[in-house]
């Protein structure tokens, strides 16, 4: 599937990265389809987002 994607929106893809949909609104309740972007996003980088993420005193 990203693969595809990464090929309609011209983006090439390294096999360490994937596509991400980042919203432009990130109140969860309120989110309207089509405001955010694809971006390309490196494996490492998502590790480690999803750490601090998992940890229970983050605050988003």
């Amino acid at each position: 599937m990203y693969k595809q994607i990464s090929e309609k929106l011209n983006i090439p893809l390294s096999s360490s990265q994937f596509i991400v949909f980042k919203y432009n609104n990130y109140n969860t309740s309120n989110r309207k389809i089509g405001t955010g972007k694809f971006s390309k996003i490196n494996r490492s980088d998502y590790e480690i987002i999803k750490k601090i993420k998992n940890k229970k005193n983050f605050i988003s």
